[in-house]
């Protein structure tokens, strides 16, 4: 399994035109059937609203999953002071196996 994360980050004086965009932008490219949204979390810091989004992807569609993501991203350009970053992750389970390790149960 692959976990995708995108953390986002905008100034709060733009939070209610994010809320509206993620409405439309999701209307439109929806979660795709091998798409899963695990957490959705966000928190407000001196760098503005920081939103956090991790995705499960199912195996063989990291590609397509991107993609989407790149997509749906994009949608968000036009609103002044939105960033984001995206970044693939291992489970703990997977990252403890790599190195020998058994996972707990």
């Amino acid at each position: 399994m692959v976990l995708i994360m995108v953390t986002v980050w905008f100034p709060p004086t733009k939070a209610i035109e994010v809320m509206k965009k993620t409405s439309e932008v999701y209307k439109k490219i929806p979660f795709a059937s091998f798409e899963k949204s695990l957490v959705w979390g966000g928190k407000c810091d001196k760098e503005g609203e920081v939103v956090i989004r991790i995705i499960e992807v199912k195996k063989g569609k990291l590609e397509e999953s991107l993609s989407l993501v790149h997509k749906r991203m994009f949608m968000f350009n036009s609103i002044e002071g939105y960033n984001h970053k995206t970044e693939i992750l291992m489970t703990t389970e997977e990252a403890m196996a790599s190195m020998g390790v058994v996972p707990p149960k």
